[in-house]
């Protein structure tokens, strides 16, 4: 996982010291992340990229272990999204997630979307010389079965990530070391399918 985090970290230095795009308060509205045709998202990986935009503007990942991100930096805000997995004749086995307040040396707030909905692990410095981490799991599940599309809404505030999965509410992360960073999907071995992946800034 380590050389997937300095494999991105190169080509979104530069992102990161540009910082977020200014929207006024008031003409905030919900963007859509995937309006240029991924052209402005970087992948991990390198070789044929297992990642592909239908015409129904679905990003499809076949069964690979990569990071996925928008080249930009996001302060506070809302992302809202849908994923689902492609159903196998296994029943268990399914696993991505999805990062926010991520940075380029790879810490920040990750929430699980595969057979451990609602997980939310982090790594962190929390002000001190030494890494730290936190996991929580919720006690059920929020997930819907394999194949049905599931909702998902990160909200971002200062250095605090609250989630919400198919309407409940997961417990977030308040922890992170940046008031400002990366979000990044990512394919951890299972066919997973996003959609609807937009973002809408302000408190």
């Amino acid at each position: 996982m380590r050389k997937l985090f300095t494999t991105i970290a190169i080509g979104l230095t530069a992102a990161l010291l540009s910082g977020p795009h200014a929207v006024p308060q008031d003409a905030a509205k919900w963007e859509d992340l995937f309006s240029q045709d991924l052209k402005d998202w970087s992948r991990s990986g390198s070789g044929k990229s297992p990642w592909r935009m239908t015409t129904d503007r679905t990003l499809i990942c076949t069964e690979a272990n990569e990071v996925y991100v928008p080249d930009r930096n996001f302060t506070d805000g809302t992302l809202k999204f849908e994923f689902r997995f492609r159903p196998t004749a296994k029943d268990e086995g399914y696993q991505a997630a999805v990062w926010a307040r991520r940075t380029i040396n790879g810490t920040g707030c990750k929430l699980s979307l595969g057979d451990d909905c609602g997980k939310i692990s982090a790594r962190y410095q929390g002000g001190s010389d030494r890494e730290r981490t936190y996991e929580e799991k919720p006690e059920v599940s929020p997930a819907k079965k394999i194949g049905e599309w599931n909702e998902v809404e990160l909200t971002l505030k200062d250095k605090t990530v609250q989630v919400r999965v198919n309407g409940k509410e997961i417990a977030g992360f308040e922890n992170c070391d940046t008031n400002r960073g990366l979000f990044a999907l990512e394919a951890e071995g299972s066919e997973v399918e996003f959609r609807n992946v937009n973002w809408k800034q302000g408190k």
